[in-house]
């Protein structure tokens, strides 16, 4: 039976297509930082659908290679062994996906390093004492809001829904790339913030004691 539709060809031309990944994805981050290696201990893909095939690929192409388990979530609960020793990755197309939703929150909570890639909306994301939050060079959080002493970096864009969009962050960084609209509240301790040439910024900076904090809790995830 002749093939028709190239099937055995697009086979053969995946070592290829994945060089192509790696040198886009190496073009995408950068000089993004990223966390020191002996700091992971595992990584975690967070998606379903298509998105969950994403993490399968890495899966499937790097665990004989990484010195640390990749593992695939494609479900609610986050499972006890993330902690701050977890790179998790969460990836939803659409943005509002469930699973994805409540897995990134239950990974903030342990306290995961997460890095958010793909279009998260209307969602309020609390980041305890620590945990390191990274918007990716393709991550969009728009109408959101970040809340806690976390350390937020910021390759891709975040736009607020109302101000504050982001509370209490101990650390701040804007990457070239990355941009960032929103009012940014001050909590009890002055925020660092670090803002690289080239990154775009819409942003009013509100000191400690200034003004109250209002959480909408409808918009938690």
């Amino acid at each position: 039976m002749p093939d028709s539709l190239g099937f055995l060809d697009a086979v053969g031309g995946l070592p290829g297509q994945l060089a192509d990944a790696h040198r886009a994805a190496r073009e995408a981050l950068g000089d993004a930082p990223l966390p020191a290696s002996d700091a992971v201990q595992s990584i975690a893909v967070l998606g379903v659908g298509g998105s969950g095939i994403a993490g399968d690929v890495l899966a499937a192409v790097a665990n004989s290679t990484l010195p640390v388990p990749v593992v695939v979530l494609k479900q609610i609960r986050t499972p006890r062994f993330i902690g701050p020793g977890t790179l998790a990755f969460a990836v939803s197309y659409s943005g509002d996906t469930d699973e994805t939703v409540q897995m990134a929150t239950g990974a903030f909570d342990a306290g995961a390093q997460v890095e958010i890639d793909g279009l998260f909306q209307n969602c309020t994301i609390n980041v305890g004492h620590e945990t390191e939050l990274v918007i990716g060079p393709s991550g969009v959080l728009a109408d959101c809001e970040i809340v806690g002493a976390g350390c937020i970096t910021v390759h891709g864009k975040f736009f607020e829904r109302a101000a504050p969009g982001i509370v209490g962050p101990r650390k701040l960084m804007v990457s070239s790339r990355g941009a960032v609209v929103s009012a940014i509240a001050q909590s009890g301790e002055p925020t660092g913030f670090a803002f690289e040439s080239g990154c775009q910024l819409r942003v009013k900076i509100i000191p400690p004691g200034t003004q109250p904090v209002v959480k909408n809790p409808s918009r938690s995830l």
